[in-house]
């Protein structure tokens, strides 16, 4: 199916054709922070999932150790909560993201792409454009393209 376009990578997701639905928006650097302006134009909901990460934790806590478990977690409460709209713009993901090593990364990106199905909200997320380093691997990002599930 190859890269689209947000907008028809959202409605994609929304059919939930795929085992998975979740995707990947390489979100251009000059839409950062228009990200609930862009949500209300896809018709989806927009969560900054770092803010909403943070809420999770303990009042006064200083330090939180982020890993692979925990943030899988946060992304499952969210996909698995029922909410205003049937999909949801995570942004924030990349500061996440950044906190983990690479191993803990592709981690992430491979369980998001086989194991996450049956959920009650697609999630479409964001990612800068420029932030290829956090991205899955070449070989899954294929995987991902060619799914129709990156934009």
């Amino acid at each position: 199916m190859g890269q689209t376009e947000p907008i028809e990578l959202v409605e994609h997701l929304k059919r939930g054709n795929s085992r998975t639905n979740v995707g990947i928006w390489r979100m251009p650097l000059n839409k950062i922070g228009q990200e609930a302006d862009i949500a209300f134009r896809l018709s989806v909901e927009a969560i900054d999932v770092s803010a909403y990460y943070r809420s999770t934790l303990a009042p006064n806590t200083e330090y939180a150790r982020l890993s692979v478990t925990r943030l899988f977690d946060v992304l499952d409460a969210i996909a698995s909560n029922r909410g205003s709209c049937d999909c949801v713009l995570i942004y924030s993901f990349d500061l996440l993201l950044a906190g983990l090593k690479e191993e803990d990364r592709n981690q992430i990106w491979q369980d998001l792409y086989n194991r996450f199905p049956n959920r009650e909200r697609a999630l479409l997320i964001a990612i800068p454009e420029t932030a290829n380093h956090l991205l899955p691997l070449e070989d899954m990002l294929e995987k991902w393209k060619k799914d129709g599930r990156l934009s």
